[in-house]
């Protein structure tokens, strides 16, 4: 399956997350025209809505997205609630919330359980091909 990648947002956090759904064979393309799925990644640094909108205007319509929002923060106890405004976009297939801090996803079980949802979505697809 191939993958394009979006980020709307400043940190370093995304490279961690685009090695392991390219360890589950998800190859990433440089054309959302050539893509099945769209990885995007949002930095919630304003206010959540207008950040996802941010985002939702990066990536074309027609494509299923899965949306990263990442939230920063040292906590890594941090309670996060899906964003607001996620409902209006009709391409999203899933939402993840990601916790960073200083450029770094946080080692805790929250992230674990939000990265293993995304890998489960590539197993899925790529299991039907």
């Amino acid at each position: 399956m191939k993958t394009f990648f979006t980020v709307n947002g400043s940190t370093g956090v995304t490279d961690a997350v685009t090695a392991k759904v390219k360890s589950k064979g998800q190859i990433e393309v440089t054309s959302s025209d050539q893509c099945d799925y769209i990885l995007a990644f949002c930095v919630i640094s304003t206010r959540a809505g207008i950040d996802i909108q941010e985002t939702k205007d990066k990536c074309p319509a027609g494509k299923p997205v899965i949306l990263v929002l990442l939230h920063h923060t040292f906590d890594p106890e941090k309670s996060v609630f899906p964003g607001p405004g996620v409902t209006f976009w009709d391409s999203i297939l899933l939402t993840v919330d990601l916790l960073f801090y200083e450029g770094r996803l946080l080692d805790c079980p929250h992230n674990e359980q939000e990265l293993q949802k995304v890998l489960d979505v590539f197993g899925r697809a790529s299991s039907k091909v």
